[in-house]
């Protein structure tokens, strides 16, 4: 159901077709500086909704050449049932289950055989609300819609000529005070709207038009003038409130209907050319010739001079569906669209990082392998110079060592060899001795000697029997390797 108005867009141009009772009516306007312009317009009859239609639609966009875009399907107020219905709410989901009540009691119809749509019209503080209610037979919709898309044209919107007149009837004054009656003579059908303070609060078809009025209006116009005052009376029962200044005749020109209706009426009668408000007309269509003179095309005027204020949209709901299925695809694909780009983007990113990475190491390498060569022999000047100094140290010297061991040897102690190790400052003593306790009093004297530490006897005291003679091998390590 229909209950806010559609989003405000910037259009230049707009397609309208209205398929009518015998005429297809396709109308192109462009929105300029100066106002509306009708641009190119396509009359012809048809006989039947059908594939004779839709070949007459395609030829008639060659051959006029109409803009490509989405159309606004316009139904002619005798295919639609249009009532205004007070209810006792005015919150939108209890309304929507009251409509669902109504539209069962107001047609004979099954709710799977019609369709229908409905616009808030006005609340009051009492908690009532008034609305206007469409009902239309599915196979109604379905026809012309599939008649329209055969031919190669997509549908944006399904609205009624009633809306189309109520734009038209707000432009050409009417409506600004006060309520006016909008009569649109058509060819075969007329219909008498009501525009009360910019709103259409009333309307209703009147199944005779212009065709029969030219061709006996003295014979005809009584029956018109009465469709016009049941209507009058419909209104004042269905809308107490509602009293109109005067009435409009548009729409198609019959000679005397003006005069006729001034004087069979209580209300003033002014006639207003339909096309009044376009600023251009097509010259290839003579709408003054007798072929065309019998036909509207108010509603469409009206409907391209606010064709985002159309409210109703009465598209069958196979349509629907499937434009929504439509559209959440294109936003599938849209999101899928996106997270690949994102995939990609992350992608590029690390492909890029690994790449920069190891152009990085590369230059690292490089730059490692030209200083390796200058590093090593840093090291090896480092060595040398560790060598030097250890060489200088006159605590490392060997005269030193022997030195002090001579100071620290008491008993008979004869020294074979004194080894020093400079990388690992080992010193292993070896020799004899006259007694073993020779050896376990320099063992002693080593251990507490500052010059070694960790001083211990690599071997078994061994006495040599052709010397009789003890042979010893000491191993310590000087202090500084610490």
């Amino acid at each position: 159901m229909s209950t806010k108005n559609s989003k405000k867009q910037l259009r230049k141009q707009v397609v309208l077709i209205e398929i009518g009772s015998e005429w297809l009516k396709i109308a192109q306007f462009d929105k300029s500086g100066s106002g509306l312009v009708l641009s190119k317009l396509h009359l012809e009859k048809f006989e039947s909704v059908g594939s004779d239609l839709t070949r007459m639609i395609a030829s008639a966009y060659k051959k006029r050449k109409f803009a490509k875009i989405p159309v606004i399907a316009c139904l002619p107020r005798k295919v639609v049932n249009v009532r205004m219905v007070d209810l006792p709410s005015n919150e939108v989901d209890e309304i929507e289950d009251m409509v669902e009540l109504q539209v069962q009691k107001l047609t004979p119809y099954s709710k799977a055989e019609i369709l229908s749509d409905y616009v808030i019209m006005s609340a009051s503080k009492s908690g009532y609300a008034q609305i206007m209610l469409v009902i239309v037979q599915r196979s109604i919709l379905r026809q012309r819609y599939a008649t329209i898309e055969a031919a190669g044209l997509q549908v944006e919107k399904m609205s009624l000529s009633s809306e189309g007149i109520l734009s038209w009837g707000n432009a050409s004054g009417s409506g600004s005070k006060g309520a006016d009656i909008v009569l649109d003579v058509g060819a075969t059908n007329s219909e008498l709207a009501v525009v009360s303070d910019g709103k259409l609060v009333f309307t209703r078809g009147i199944m005779l038009g212009a065709d029969l009025l030219k061709e006996d209006f003295e014979q005809n116009k009584e029956q018109f003038l009465q469709g016009v005052k049941r209507s009058i009376e419909m209104l004042h029962s269905e809308s107490a409130g509602v009293i109109p200044n005067y009435i409009i005749l548009s729409g198609a020109k019959v000679g005397a209907l003006e005069e006729y209706l001034s004087d069979n009426l209580d209300l003033p009668v002014k006639t207003i050319d339909g096309l009044s408000l376009v600023k251009k007309r097509p010259a290839t269509l003579d709408l003054e010739n007798d072929e065309y003179s019998s036909v509207s095309i108010t509603a469409l005027v009206g409907a391209a001079l606010a064709p985002d204020s159309l409210q109703f949209d009465l598209m069958p709901d196979v349509v629907r569906m499937r434009k929504n299925m439509v559209a959440r695809s294109s936003r599938l694909t849209v999101f899928v669209m996106m997270m690949m780009a994102a995939l990609v983007a992350c992608s590029l990113f690390a492909v890029t990082k690994v790449s920069l990475i190891k152009k990085r190491h590369s230059l690292l390498r490089d730059k490692y392998e030209t200083t390796l060569s200058a590093t090593e022999n840093v090291e090896r000047m480092r060595d040398l110079i560790k060598l030097v100094h250890d060489r200088e140290n006159p605590r490392y010297a060997l005269i030193s060592i022997i030195d002090h061991l001579y100071d620290l040897s008491k008993g008979d102690l004869n020294f074979k060899a004194v080894d020093l190790d400079r990388s690992t400052k080992k010193v292993t003593l070896a020799g004899t001795a006259g007694q073993s306790s020779d050896i376990r009093t320099l063992v002693n004297a080593l251990d507490q000697s500052p010059y070694f530490e960790k001083v211990k006897e690599t071997g078994a005291t061994v006495m040599d029997r052709r010397t009789g003679r003890y042979k010893f091998e000491i191993s310590c390590l000087l202090e500084k390797a610490k």
